[in-house]
Parts: C-alpha cells; sequence; structure tokens
C-alpha cells in the first residue's frame, strides 16, 4: 500500500501508467502533475476545485484479487477515523471515489517531502536535534493513533511525510497495513518493511501490533542518527530476518562505536530495540525518557488528549493556543 513520492519539486521521468486517463475525466479535480508510484497504484497532485485546495490522489487499481482489498478498506476506514480530529501529525482523508479503473483516494497534500528524501539530501543523518524533533512528533502521532484504537504496522521513511517551515511538521500517511485492535482477530500477519519491522511478526505467532509500531519507531531513529540501518552488516533478508527472530538483535548492529556519540540517545534506541516485545519499552515510557523531554515544545504532551477530548478540533488549534510551535 505504500505509493512513495519523490522530493519536493522533483519531476517523476518515465511512462505514465497506460489506463491512467479514465482517473482524470471527473472535472472537479484538475490534475497537477504526476507525484509518484507504487506496488498498487500512483500518486497524483490535483486541484480540487470544490473546495479550492490542492489534494493528493491515490489511485489504487482495481484488477487486485477480494483479498488485497481488505486493506484497501482497512486503509480508507481507519485513516478516516483518524482524520475526524484534524490531528496535525496525521495526513488529512477526504474521500474515496470510483472511477473504471481505479479506486481513488483523495488525502491532504503535504507540500515538502517524506523521511527518506530529506535524509537523502541532508547527507544521510541529521543532527541530534533535528532528529529528536522529528522523533517526538513521530511518537506523538503514533500515540494518537494508538489511543484511537488503530495500530499502524508500516511506519518506516517513506511513510513519514515533512511539511516544509522552518521546522520539518510531521506527518504519517499511509495506513494501508493499519488494523484496529478492537476488531474480532488478533494480528499475526506478516506485513510491514523488513528492515523496520519487528522480530516477532517473522513467527507467525499472534504479536503485539503497538509493540511493533514502537519497534519500528526506534528503527527509524536509529536511522536518522547514524545513517544507516541497526542491521547494516546483514544484507541478505531472510538472514536479517533470522536474526532479528533468534534474538540477536545488539550483537548484530553494525554501529557499535556511534554508541559513545549520543548516551542518552542510545539508551532510548536500547530500551526500544528489544528482541522480546513484553520488556520493549512503550510509549509512556519513551514520552517520559530523559532524551525525548529534552527541548520538547511546551504543551507537546497535552496535545493528544486536547484532540482527543474535542469533538471537532480546529485546524489551526496549535498556533492558536500559541501552546506548541511546530514550525
Amino acid at each position: 500500500m505504500n505509493v512513495p513520492t519523490p522530493a519536493p519539486h522533483q519531476q517523476t521521468t518515465g511512462q505514465q501508467p497506460s489506463r491512467a486517463w479514465d482517473a482524470f475525466s471527473a472535472p472537479r479535480f484538475q490534475t497537477i502533475k504526476f507525484l509518484g508510484r507504487g506496488g498498487q497504484g500512483f500518486v497524483q497532485l490535483a486541484y480540487d476545485n470544490l473546495h479550492k485546495q490542492s489534494v493528493a490522489i491515490k489511485y489504487i487499481d482495481r484488477g487486485w484479487s477480494r483479498g488485497f482489498y481488505k486493506y484497501v478498506l482497512r486503509e480508507t476506514l481507519n485513516h478516516q477515523q483518524l482524520s475526524l480530529c484534524k490531528h496535525p501529525h496525521i495526513v488529512e482523508f477526504h474521500e474515496v471515489f470510483l472511477t473504471p479503473s481505479y479506486l481513488a483516494v483523495v488525502m491532504e497534500y503535504v507540500n515538502g517531502t517524506n523521511l527518506q528524501h530529506y535524509l537523502e539530501a541532508a547527507g544521510g543523518k541529521l543532527p541530534e536535534d533535528v532528529a529528536r524533533f522529528i522523533f517526538q512528533q513521530l511518537v506523538i502521532a503514533v500515540d494518537f493513533c494508538h489511543k484511537k484504537g488503530k495500530v499502524n504496522r508500516d511506519i518506516k521513511l517513506a511513510n513519514i511525510l515533512l511539511q516544509e517551515g522552518h521546522l520539518p511538521l510531521v506527518k504519517l500517511c499511509d495506513f494501508g497495513f493499519s488494523k484496529d485492535k478492537f476488531d474480532d482477530s488478533e494480528p499475526q500477519t506478516q506485513i510491514g518493511t523488513a528492515l523496520f519491522t519487528a522480530p516477532e511478526i517473522f513467527t507467525n505467532q499472534v504479536y503485539d501490533a503497538e509493540a511493533a509500531d514502537v519497534w519500528s519507531c526506534g528503527v527509524v531513529l536509529f536511522v536518522m542518527l547514524f545513517g544507516c540501518h541497526p542491521f547494516l552488516s546483514m544484507e541478505d533478508t531472510q538472514q536479517r530476518k533470522h536474526a532479528q527472530v533468534s534474538g540477536r538483535v545488539c550483537s548484530d548492529w553494525g554501529l557499535v562505536p556511534t554508541v559513545e556519540l549520543y548516551p542518552q540517545a542510545m539508551d532510548l534506541v536500547h530500551h526500544i530495540l528489544v528482541s522480546a516485545p513484553s520488556q520493549r519499552c512503550k510509549l509512556p515510557a519513551i514520552m517520559a525518557h530523559p532524551w525525548f523531554q529534552d527541548k520538547l515544545p511546551p504543551g507537546a504532551l497535552l496535545l493528544n488528549a486536547a484532540y482527543l477530548s474535542m469533538e471537532h478540533p480546529v485546524g489551526e488549534y496549535v498556533r492558536g493556543r500559541g501552546e506548541i510551535d511546530f514550525g
């Protein structure tokens, strides 16, 4: 379900999908440019003539199997429910419609880039304060999702959008592998992206999806600080999966000497990247950690409670109240 977007102002090259043109016939949406594509479809930047705003439209090929569409339905329902509060760190879902060849999901357009391209433009890694600022927002976004009963199960660099500004504003996107914690089935499907996936997901056993999201956040933090993945020494995906399942996490890290660079940050990472989910640091403990608390914007930890308590929060709540300035 991931459809990556290119870096801002970067023109995507190559042919557009051969059957794409029937997706653009609705006069309400005026196509501006092709943003990117993934395994199940592509994304267009368009102008919504009804609401007078730019939007991103993800077109998903309708030729996929019935089993695939359960993920499409989950994405639509979960993303819609998460958008009701208009949380500043969640890409807003607008609506969904059908064309002869595609299911189209209309959502907020984030004028910026994703974390993967942001890291590439920065030379592969970020200064500690910038990494912390992005991580703080990511954790607050994931905490909001969990409090709403939704687990993401595919947190990675490409699914973390950064809105342009003096400081990057995090927007969590792509809920294609998301799941409602309160439905009848327990999570045990092997999904997600291997480099960011928690080891228990590879066991074919029921797992704690909230703890799996926490693991993914820890990998994101590690990559931002050091410019590579914790399992850099293992190039083969199956070898990496085996190492995760067998619990050889810390011993297989490729950056042991870097522990000395950011001692407090690495203390937090070591508490997150724990193979046993029951011993893994939980979100409240992460938010209480001294490294996370350092330079935390005033009122940031009150944000989720405020949005959850407001039936129809206004979009400018953060800046209007003056409690938090995320740039």
